[in-house]
């Protein structure tokens, strides 16, 4: 299969290319680099991808070929963004949050650190 040398430019976000200066040089290609990417599908969907760029040099160190490799990291990224979402409701809340494990706790949030101090009159933890 040939595949078209704009090929990224062609799969890339057009709102990622307004915002962002895209170039892949030869210097990028022999450090073997990697970048987040969002990407268009077919069907006009935003996915994301983890692009891996390398060369292949020839004995006079000179590129003889390119590889290109982009892993789905869709899932990741929409996790992370669910974490953040998690972690900002649980900090800003002012119900008493406490995460345990086991019968132990191993996370709280503010509220019920203040909630906790009320009750046994010592300070709370900074």
């Amino acid at each position: 299969m040939i595949i078209p040398e704009n090929i990224l430019l062609i799969l890339l976000d057009p709102e990622f290319l307004d915002d962002n200066y895209f170039e892949i040089t030869p210097e990028q290609m022999a450090s073997a680099e990697s970048k987040e990417l969002p990407l268009i599908t077919e069907t006009g969907e935003v996915i994301y991808g983890l692009a891996s760029f390398s060369s292949v040099l020839d004995f006079d160190r000179k590129p003889k070929y390119y590889i290109a490799v982009l892993t789905d990291i869709t899932d990741k990224k929409q996790a992370e963004k669910d974490l953040l979402l998690i972690k900002t409701v649980f900090e800003a809340s002012q119900d008493g949050i406490a995460v345990t494990v086991d019968g132990r706790i191993i996370l709280l949030n503010y509220s019920l650190l203040r909630m906790l101090e009320l009750q046994i009159g010592s300070r709370p933890y900074r």
